[in-house]
C-alpha cells in the first residue's frame, strides 16, 4: 500500500509541476496545458529512458497510430483482411476460423491467431460505454471529456458508444 501511495504522489508531482506546461499552445484550453500522468506505474520507467525521438509533438504528423500488420513466426495478418497469409514451409494451416466469424475459434491453429488473442486479452485498457446526450454528459451524469488516450468511438447495436481508454496510445491503437 505504501508503494502505491508513493507512486500516486509522484504522479501528482508531475501534474503539479509548473515547468511542464505548454504555454505556447493557445489552441488548447489553459487547464489542459499542463503535464498529466495517466498511469502511476510508469514513473519508475522514466529513469530507464536513454533517447527521445520527437517530431515536435504532432506538428509534422497527426500522431495517429493505426494497425497495419501483425506477424508471428511464419504467419502474417494485414489490416482489412480476415484471413492469414502463410509464409512458412510445409502445408498451409487451416485459417477458415478467422475468415468465418460464425466458426469456433481455436488459437492453436496458427501463430498469428495466438498473437491476436494475446493482444486482445493482455492489456490495461478499459472500455467505457456511454450514450451521448445533447448536454454532453453520459448516462451516469459525468462529462464526456476524458484525460486518457482514447480511440475512435464504436457504436454498438443498442446505440451506446464504446470507447477504448488507456494510458498508452500503442495499446489503444492495437485494440482499435
Amino acid at each position: 500500500v505504501t508503494l502505491d501511495l508513493v507512486k500516486m504522489y509522484c504522479a501528482l508531482l508531475v501534474t503539479w509541476d509548473t515547468k511542464m506546461t505548454s504555454h505556447h499552445r493557445t489552441d488548447i484550453p489553459k487547464q489542459y496545458r499542463h503535464a498529466s500522468a495517466l498511469n502511476s506505474d510508469i514513473m519508475e520507467d522514466l529513469g530507464c529512458i536513454d533517447h527521445i525521438f520527437t517530431d515536435k509533438t504532432g506538428t509534422l504528423t497527426a500522431n495517429v497510430m493505426t494497425f497495419v500488420k501483425a506477424a508471428s513466426l511464419s504467419d502474417s495478418l494485414d489490416k482489412g483482411r480476415a484471413s492469414l497469409t502463410y509464409y512458412g514451409h510445409g502445408p498451409d494451416p487451416d485459417t477458415k476460423t478467422l475468415s468465418d466469424s460464425r466458426a469456433s475459434f481455436h488459437p492453436s491453429q496458427s501463430h498469428a491467431a495466438g498473437l491476436l488473442t494475446a493482444i486482445s486479452m493482455c492489456h490495461t485498457c478499459t472500455v467505457r460505454r456511454r450514450r451521448d446526450t445533447p448536454s454532453g454528459t453520459d448516462l451516469r451524469g459525468r462529462g464526456t471529456e476524458e484525460t486518457d488516450v482514447t480511440a475512435d468511438n464504436i457504436t454498438d447495436e443498442r446505440g451506446l458508444t464504446c470507447e477504448y481508454m488507456g494510458a498508452s496510445s500503442d495499446e489503444v491503437a492495437l485494440l482499435q
